[in-house]
C-alpha cells in the first residue's frame, strides 16, 4: 500500500508495507489509516489535513493485495 500526500504544491508517495489477502481488504484499511491520521476540514476547504502537520492526505494506492508477503 502507498500512502499519498500533498505538501506545499509537491506530492509524495510513501511505501508502506502492509499486504491485502484482497482489495476490499486494503480499501478497508485505507480508510481507517486516514482517519487515524488526519482531519478532515469541512467547507470551504474540503480537505483531509496530517495530523503531524506534513501536508494533506491525497490518498492511497493499493497495489500489493492478493500477494504474499516477501520472505
Amino acid at each position: 500500500m502507498d500512502i499519498i500526500i500533498y505538501n506545499e504544491g509537491l506530492f509524495g508517495l510513501f511505501h508502506l508495507d502492509i499486504y491485502f489477502k484482497n482489495l476490499t481488504e486494503c480499501m478497508d484499511y485505507g480508510d481507517i489509516l486516514r482517519e487515524e491520521v488526519a482531519t478532515y476540514l469541512g467547507s470551504p476547504s474540503n480537505r483531509w489535513i496530517m495530523n503531524n502537520g506534513t501536508g494533506d492526505w491525497f490518498g492511497f494506492i493499493c497495489q500489493s493485495y492478493g500477494a504474499e508477503a516477501p520472505q
